[in-house]
This record gives C-alpha cells, sequence and structure tokens, in this order.
C-alpha cells in the first residue's frame, strides 16, 4: 500500500458515507414518515446486508481458489465465471438473472431519480403534468442509455463495471457527504460556499483517479474527495467574508488543549496501524492472485491460410480480398502471395506478366511496415511469390516468428497483459484487397487468351492458451 493502511482503512469507512450521496438510496429515506420507521429500517438493513458481505467475501475466497487465473482485474467477473465452471445450467441461470436483476433494479432507480430531480426541483411546473413526467423519463432513458453505449469506447475505464462504480459512490459521496454534515453541525453555507465545496470534492476525486492513485495498491478516492471538500469549506470560513467564520457551525471551536489531546491520540492510533502493517503485512503480496508468484501461459503461433484459384482474361483484372474481424486474434503478419504456370502458350515458353496492386486503405491500422506498392512478374514455375505483406506491431514478434507451440513464464499480471496483446486486434481489423491484372504474350501467333492464378493470403496468428500456476 503506498499511502499506508491507515489511510487504506479511512478510505474505506469515507466510502460507506458515500451512501448519502446517491440518489436511489436517500429517495428511500426520504419516503419513511417518522424516526420509528427510520430506525426499523436500520435494522432491516444490517439484518440483509451483513449475510450479503459475508458472501461477498466467500464468492472472493473461491474464485482466488478455483480461478486463480482471473487475476484482480477479472474480480467484477468472478461470479458469472464461477458459475458457469462450478454449477448446474439451473443454478446457473438463477445467478445470471439475479444480476440482471440486480442491475436493471439500480438502472431504474437511477433514471426515476434523475425524472424527480428534474421535474422537482429544475421545473416544478412539469410535476402535475403526468404526460410531461412520462416524456422527462424516456429522455433520461435515452440519455442513459447514449452514456452507457458511448462509454465502451475508452477501454479500461467505460467497459469497467467496478470503476463506474467507484466513480459514482465517491464522486457523489465527495460532493453531498461534506455538505450534509456541515448542515448537521448547523453551518448554513450561502450558495456559492455550497458550490465550491461540492466542485473541490468532485474534482478531488477526478484528480486522484486520472493520476492513477486508486489502484490496488493505492486507496479509494473517498479520502481525497471528502478531504478536498472539508478544506474548501474551512478555507472558506477563514478567507471569506459572506461565510460564517465558525466552520463547526453550532458547536463551539475547541480549544488548544482538546485540539491537542485528538490530535496526540489521532497519531497514536495512526501509527500502531503503521506498526502494525510494516510488521505483518505480506511481502509485495506474494500469495494473491496477480502478484509475483510464477505462472505459466501456453499458446501457439497459427498459420492462416485463404487460398483461390482463378482464370483470369488477357488485360483483365480481378479483385481478391478478405476482411480481418472477431474471429481472428493479433497476427504477427499478413502475405499476399501468387503462383502460376504458363499452360496455355503452344510453340513458346514465354510467361505471361501478372500485376499485382494491392490495397491496404480500408483497414484499420496504424501499421508498423506495410508492403503496398504495385509490383509485376513473369515467372510462372508455379513457385510462390510474395506481392504484398503488411506488419501492423513489430513488438508482437517477441511472442515468436515461426508456428508452433511455446509457453511463457511471468506473474499473472504479466501473462494476463501478454494474452490481451494477443488478442487486440483493433489494429489490424478491415479489408486487406489486392487486384491482379493478366497480360498475355499477344505479340506471338500462339498467344493464350489469359492466365489462370493461385493466390493466398497467409497470416501467423498469435492464439492465448490457458494461464495456470506453476
Amino acid at each position: 500500500l503506498r499511502f499506508g493502511a491507515a489511510l487504506w482503512i479511512a478510505a474505506f469507512f469515507l466510502g460507506g458515507l458515500g451512501v448519502a450521496g446517491q440518489p436511489q438510496v436517500v429517495s428511500r429515506v426520504m419516503t419513511l414518515k417518522d424516526d420509528a420507521a427510520r430506525k426499523q429500517a436500520m435494522v432491516w438493513f444490517f439484518v440483509w446486508q451483513t449475510p450479503f458481505i459475508v458472501l461477498m467475501f466467500i464468492i472472493g475466497l473461491a474464485c482466488r481458489v478455483l480461478l486463480p487465473e482471473l487475476g484482480p482485474d477479472g474480480a467484477e467477473t468472478g461470479l458469472p465465471f464461477l458459475a458457469m465452471k462450478q454449477l448446474s445450467p439451473f443454478l446457473r441461470g438463477v445467478i445470471l438473472a439475479s444480476i440482471f436483476a440486480a442491475t436493471m433494479s439500480t438502472a431504474d432507480s437511477q433514471v426515476l431519480a434523475c425524472t424527480a430531480a428534474i421535474t422537482d426541483d429544475v421545473r416544478p411546473e412539469w410535476s402535475q403534468d403526468h404526460k410531461t413526467t412520462k416524456k422527462v423519463t424516456l429522455a433520461m432513458a435515452v440519455l442513459a442509455t447514449v452514456i452507457s453505449l458511448t462509454g465502451q469506447q475508452f477501454p479500461g475505464f467505460g467497459d469497467s463495471v467496478f470503476s463506474l462504480v467507484v466513480l459514482a459512490v465517491y464522486g457523489l459521496g465527495a460532493i453531498f457527504v461534506p455538505m450534509i454534515l456541515v448542515r448537521m453541525m448547523g453551518y448554513e453555507p450561502d450558495t456559492t460556499h455550497s458550490i465550491l465545496m461540492m466542485m473541490a470534492g468532485f474534482f478531488g476525486v477526478i484528480g486522484w483517479l486520472i493520476l492513477g492513485f486508486g489502484g490496488e495498491d493505492g486507496i479509494f478516492p473517498s479520502v481525497p474527495g471528502v478531504g478536498a471538500a472539508f478544506a474548501t469549506h474551512f478555507l472558506l470560513c477563514w478567507l471569506r467574508d459572506d461565510s460564517p467564520t465558525n466552520a463547526f457551525g453550532r458547536y463551539s471551536v475547541p480549544g488548544q488543549q482538546t485540539v491537542a489531546i485528538g490530535l496526540a491520540v489521532l497519531l497514536a492510533v495512526v501509527a500502531v496501524t503503521e506498526v502494525s502493517y510494516v510488521n505483518f503485512a505480506p511481502d509485495s503480496n506474494a500469495n494473491g492472485a496477480g502478484s509475483s508468484k510464477e505462472y505459466t501461459m501456453n499458446y501457439t503461433i497459427e498459420e492462416w491460410e485463404k487460398t483461390e484459384t482463378l482464370f483470369i482474361g488477357n488485360d483483365q483484372t480481378a479483385q481478391f480480398s478478405f476482411t480481418y474481424d472477431e474471429m481472428f486474434t493479433a497476427s504477427l503478419g499478413i502475405q499476399f502471395v501468387i503462383s502460376y504456370e504458363e499452360s496455355n502458350e503452344v510453340g513458346t515458353s514465354n510467361c505471361d506478366d501478372v500485376t499485382v496492386e494491392p490495397d491496404f486503405s480500408n483497414t484499420a491500422g496504424p501499421h508498423d511496415e506495410v508492403d503496398d506498392s504495385a509490383k509485376s512478374t513473369s515467372t510462372c514455375d508455379a513457385s510462390e511469390q510474395l506481392m504484398a505483406s503488411i506488419v501492423t506491431d513489430n513488438s508482437l514478434l517477441e511472442f515468436g516468428s515461426i508456428p508452433g507451440a511455446y509457453t511463457a513464464n511471468g506473474t499473472m499480471n504479466e501473462l494476463e497483459n501478454n494474452a490481451e496483446r494477443m488478442n487486440n486486434i483493433d489494429r489490424m481489423m478491415g479489408s486487406y484487397e489486392a487486384g491482379v491484372t493478366v497480360a498475355t504474350n499477344s505479340g506471338n501467333p500462339t498467344a493464350d487468351s489469359g492466365e489462370s492464378i493461385t493466390i493466398t493470403w497467409r497470416a501467423l496468428l498469435l492464439v492465448p492458451g490457458e494461464i495456470t500456476a506453476v
């Protein structure tokens, strides 16, 4: 943990307070009729939440034992993978249905909360018009769908449920929780004071995530978010004339002795926590999935070919192509080769001329090496002749250059990254095309009418295998 154990623990505590920033949760609390109902709701919350958390830990431990290849990056897919590999078809369906039910329930609550915010706060006159309210709900659903689809274009963030939940919980928590706590103390900030606090909390969370401090060895952004909001609050109370000077509202400012005692107790707790962590923490998470523990991955380099033979008449051009799509894995390189024999001449051994004009402009790219210039040949001995080639990513050649079976060793994270590279075809996708033109020996008395040309598209594909512990 790069920031120590004390802040790591504080991040979880502040993260729990972040629930107060979730509109779908707060709206349910606000509908309770009295304090008795609130206390009863609190009891039922812990009755259901406690076994839920215990089950989450059990599922996590089971995944570490039964699915070590998932690693930290695959944690959020642990439950469906565990269900698919260990449970009967009926129970798999129950698990998958429960995931979709929870997702749709949350999405439905969020859409309704957004609708209520607009119709009750932004345009209150719409709240009494049922037809308009329905239109707003539909608009919110469409907007949420568009945002979801757009987010898929940001790998590692928009396609990660965990990253989105972290941003939502801690972002909204940093915006609203400090403001709620300040108001609970009796402090009454004006509009400018409130907006500056909320902006500081939000940008604290965003900045922390952009800097990459929220990784597996960092801390959740609840600490910097809430810390930035309260720091802004205290600065405004100190420097701004329009903000009340007592930052604690109806509570008096603690005396120096009280502050000193409080700081001493806090430092003692932090010191004990950090010393305990230094003495008892595992070395580099040596026993964790995706850590320095050795794993192995078997993979292969396979040759893929698409071959066809076509008779091409004199001065005629035939187009040959193939589409690189999701059926492929990453390639080490793609070649276009031809071969032909002079089979139609009588009384002469002169070869017909064949010209190839490759076109790789409809591929995604960028490519590291491209040989797509027009070439001509008159070699008709049935040998293969390389007429065009393309290498998209030279760095993949570290895995090998000839077909065969290979083995790679490393940590779980390293091998997962390698497997991801072997499956990444973003730069290679598209249509690979080539035009083939034949010019026969038309000046000879025995000239032929064309030639049969055999063309071959050839690619070397990287195929990752299963990752297993050594």
